[in-house]
């Protein structure tokens, strides 16, 4: 079953002790041939509403489907935005239809953000499965994160602490408790050690973020994640045209990856694939 993983989802990144948000967007790298941020500005010019994305799988998925659709939402962008997923099991005689595609899909799940001026104060999945919640309090020095799971008593806390521009410095995990205990504390556990898991986020000189590591760790660089495309039928559209055919429209080139402004401090990552002549959706990156 195709679960929300938010390990791999989020890349957790909270603002500043006096909450001040940069003065440009930490994933602005600029508008090249090899990366292209397209920005909030840029995506209401554009007039985008959906991305639609429409998947035929070699083998059935995990909920037994042979189509996965999926609709991200700009239509409230300005206040939240959702990526949900879909699951079509219609037998295909031809090439899919969008339409038809949509109109015979059942949701299954999905991840959500939702901020206000600037800031994250809630995020997390929805729909089928055991998915989370996160929620953002802000305090005088860090931020705690708190996040609850479906199926689950125990509630997790994370500490991110920053540097004086307002970007994250480190990450620090975890707390639990559980709510159905009396004394509402978890039971000792020797291995379990409270927050002394620390990830450290690194930027470079214009303050852009660029990676993470633990403590002494390798680093992980900023797109560490991304994958190839390896699929039978793959196509994204943007309100219902193409993407490639959109992008090619508007930007007037294809760069090979573009970042999609989804607040200011997040976006969406589509990456170009040149043997299949086709954008494909990579990690999201929300940056808090």
């Amino acid at each position: 079953m195709k679960l929300i993983n938010l390990k791999h989802f989020f890349i957790l990144f909270v603002l500043g002790a006096a909450w001040t948000s940069p003065a440009q967007h930490p994933l602005d790298f600029g508008q090249t041939d090899s990366i292209y941020f397209l920005s909030s500005t840029q995506i209401d010019s554009f007039d985008i509403e959906f991305i639609h994305i429409i998947d035929v799988l070699a083998e059935e998925g995990g909920m037994n489907e042979p189509i996965d659709l999926k609709e991200i939402d700009f239509t409230t962008h300005s206040i939240s935005l959702s990526d949900k997923w879909f699951a079509c099991y219609d037998s295909l005689t031809q090439a899919p239809i969008l339409d038809s595609i949509i109109n015979h899909s059942i949701f299954i799940n999905g991840e959500y953000w939702m901020y206000k001026n600037g800031f994250l104060t809630e995020s997390g999945g929805e729909g089928y499965g055991t998915l989370c919640q996160l929620y953002y309090e802000r305090l005088s020095d860090h931020t705690l994160i708190e996040q609850m799971c479906k199926r689950s008593s125990v509630l997790e806390y994370h500490k991110n602490y920053y540097h004086k521009n307002g970007l994250l410095h480190y990450s620090v995990c975890c707390d639990q408790t559980d709510e159905s205990e009396e004394e509402g504390e978890l039971e000792e556990d020797s291995s379990y050690q409270v927050y002394n898991d620390t990830l450290y986020y690194l930027y470079d000189q214009q303050w852009k973020y660029v990676g993470s590591k633990k403590n002494d760790a390798v680093v992980l660089p900023i797109f560490h994640y991304d994958f190839a495309l390896n699929s039978p039928f793959y196509q994204a559209y943007v309100n219902k045209e193409p993407m490639e055919q959109f992008v090619e429209k508007h930007i007037g080139y294809k760069p090979q990856r573009i970042l999609m402004e989804i607040y200011n401090k997040g976006a969406l990552n589509f990456l170009y694939s040149a043997e299949h002549e086709k954008y494909y959706q990579g990690f999201t990156i929300i940056l808090e």
